[in-house]
């Protein structure tokens, strides 16, 4: 499970930088190199940002994970680093990237973090959704809610069959 994070990790390092973010539908790519397939869905944007679905699987298992890219003005990172979920509980979260422009009239910067879910968790927020709250240094917040039906799209372009129920 530690080489799907890695890989993981690193694939959602290259979405950060690529320019090619914007996809119309869920992507799936195999990777011969690591033996697993990458699912990847469309960048929705929200209030402060946008957040987009990846899956990876392997022969045994598969990751799902919430990858969210947080944009804002100012003249420092925020560093968010915790997430919790709409029940409270804390989600394991890594963070992914960071960017910073600045120009004569001020900065923008973006900061990505990657918050993983087991495929059982996974499920078990298909019809709900999830609402994510993601915190930064000196109480810096971003809330960031993905609908269950972005959810379903996944665990059915992953599982072939559409989930009709939580566990």
């Amino acid at each position: 499970m530690n080489n799907i994070k890695s890989f993981m990790l690193i694939f959602i390092l290259f979405l950060f930088i690529s320019t090619n973010l914007y996809s119309a539908e869920i992507t799936k790519e195999y990777d011969a190199v690591k033996q697993v397939t990458v699912y990847k869905s469309t960048l929705t944007t929200f209030n402060d940002g946008s957040f987009y679905i990846i899956a990876v699987r392997d022969i045994v298992s598969t990751l799902y994970s919430i990858g969210v890219l947080i944009n804002y003005q100012g003249d420092y990172c925020r560093f968010y680093g915790t997430a919790y979920d709409n029940a409270g509980n804390k989600l394991d979260l890594i963070k992914a990237g960071r960017d910073i422009k600045c120009t004569s009239g001020g900065c923008t910067l973006s900061e990505s973090v990657c918050i993983f879910f087991s495929k059982k968790d996974f499920i078990k927020i298909n019809r709900s959704g999830i609402t994510l709250k993601i915190y930064g240094r000196d109480g810096a917040n971003v809330i960031c809610t993905v609908p269950g039906s972005a959810i379903n799209e996944m665990i059915v372009a992953v599982e072939k069959r559409k989930v009709v129920r939580s566990l």
